[in-house]
């Protein structure tokens, strides 16, 4: 069973939230019948994006070298443990930035209203939902930003000269060592 939650694990971070929906319901209905991946159709997943950068992350590399791997694994557990507490989920890392995204569509139903002037209504109750997704995700840039300014955490386990060279080359920047920007 441990195996088994690891592999369901393993593809939810490989596939994604929408991808492991869309291999759940192959599987459901591959108990009647051949499962066929190829088959056209799909569905909508309304999320909201966070794209997030560390800046300066260039001079970071040339500073500190190979010990750039522990100090970028350092931000990204930061970064991801409180994307995750805050239900997020983080969808790709590329070197010094980091996808994360709120599903809207777990916590949601649509609720559709007469038509008026020929656009949808949606209730009260719904947009209610969807904020409250939006306040996660914002919530989760102010706990990073937080988070971030603890230099030592970053700074640790990296050797004297490292340090040094980090710190120099960023001293004229304002802030903590870590900085993020959001988009």
């Amino acid at each position: 069973m441990s195996t088994i939650l690891r592999i369901g694990s393993l593809m939810k971070v490989g596939f994604g939230s929408a991808g492991v929906e869309i291999i759940r319901k192959h599987l459901e209905k591959g108990k009647k019948k051949s499962i066929s991946l190829s088959t056209p159709g799909g569905s909508t997943v309304s999320c909201i994006f966070l794209f997030c950068d560390i800046r300066q992350f260039t001079d970071a590399t040339e500073c500190l070298q190979e010990e750039v791997f522990v100090f970028t694994n350092k931000i990204a557990a930061v970064v991801h443990s409180i994307c995750n507490a805050y239900g997020g989920s983080a969808n790709k890392n590329i070197g010094d930035a980091f996808l994360l995204s709120w599903r809207l569509n777990d916590e949601t139903k649509v609720i559709k209203t007469r038509k008026k002037s020929g656009m949808r209504n949606y209730s009260i109750i719904e947009k209610i939902k969807r904020g409250t997704q939006a306040d996660k995700a914002l919530l989760s840039v102010v706990k990073i930003n937080l988070a971030l300014h603890h230099d030592n955490y970053f700074l640790e386990g990296m050797s004297e000269k490292a340090k040094i060279r980090l710190l120099s080359k960023l001293a004229k920047r304002p802030g903590p060592v870590v900085q993020v920007s959001y988009a």
